[in-house]
């Protein structure tokens, strides 16, 4: 069996050491964080300011304090350590990443490191302040293809709520004409924008709040002849770790175009831990959804949490 092994080694033992870093705490922690102590300092006061943080692969990005994603990005140099720590694993020089909800960018901006100068990464974002937080953090990237558009099961014009910024990360579609504070937007398919692709999407990261099975709907072509492996947000857990009814939703759409489902998480060490949807207790919204056609990786990835 062929054993799998990390794309980008190096960054996940920076990702490792910055996260026992701040588990531990204490003066070194502080001290790496010093360039954002003023920033952290408007948080508790309840201030939102567009400030610059620094990420744990040395790069900054540009957040604004008091917004959700934003606190852990400044207090920790990371959002989401589950995903970041599959994107290192599985995501390699000159492939294509599509990022569908980008929000400020950060999965963007890792994608952008980890594709290189000769990979692509289609990012979608289409509420106007989270777009324009995510074009000052990717457009110096010539690999990025930054869409102000919405996606779902076709095309059109749908509104979408318009939360106050500290809760932009939130924004969804809105099924009700009635709903109040919300602007309208453009809505593509994955399908339709992707029509003219070059080269196969190897990655594909969705969250958007709910309406990631019409997403699905309207990306069948992609599915069918690109299989890129798929992370999507489903509800997040219950108290006891147990996954969503959605998320088993997720995963009786995606068995017909031959997805295998998997809880996934990061172990601490650089490592990932795999298991089969529900077999052991998570606390993130994400889930994995690996084809099989890409066989190789996913026997070994069978065989890492069979083994264990």
């Amino acid at each position: 069996m062929t054993q799998i092994t990390p794309a980008n080694p190096e960054l996940l033992t920076e990702l490792s050491y910055w996260w026992q870093q701040n588990n531990q705490g204490g003066w070194s922690c502080a001290w790496r964080r010093r360039s954002v102590w003023w920033a952290q300092l408007m948080q508790k006061l309840g201030w939102q300011r567009q400030v610059s943080a620094p990420l744990f692969w040395g790069e900054k990005m540009q957040v604004i304090t008091n917004e959700i994603v934003s606190r852990s990005i400044l207090t920790f140099g990371y959002s989401e350590i589950a995903i970041t720590a599959l994107m290192l694993w599985i995501v390699d020089s000159g492939q294509t990443v599509v990022d569908v909800g980008t929000h400020f960018g950060y999965e963007a901006l890792l994608a952008c490191r980890l594709v290189g100068s000769q990979g692509h990464v289609i990012c979608f974002e289409p509420n106007p302040t989270a777009f324009a937080f995510a074009k000052k953090n990717l457009t110096r990237y010539t690999q990025v293809d930054l869409r102000q558009q919405a996606v779902a099961n076709q095309p059109g014009q749908l509104r979408l709520q318009n939360r106050v910024v500290c809760e932009s990360a939130f924004n969804s579609l809105c099924t009700e004409k009635t709903e109040l504070d919300s602007t309208e937007v453009s809505v593509t398919t994955l399908d339709i924008a992707l029509a003219n692709r070059i080269r196969v999407v190897d990655f594909l990261k969705c969250d958007v709040e709910g309406f990631e099975m019409a997403v699905l709907e309207g990306a069948h072509n992609l599915l069918s002849e690109d299989a890129p492996i798929l992370v999507l947000e489903a509800d997040m857990p219950s108290g006891e770790g147990k996954i969503s009814t959605r998320a088993y939703k997720l995963a009786a759409y995606l068995a017909s175009y031959d997805y295998q489902a998997f809880n996934f998480d990061f172990d601490g060490c650089g490592g990932l831990r795999f298991g089969t949807l529900g077999s052991f207790p998570i606390y993130h919204a994400n889930i994995l959804f690996f084809p099989r056609k890409r066989h190789a990786l996913l026997n070994s990835i069978n065989g890492m949490f069979s083994r264990k």
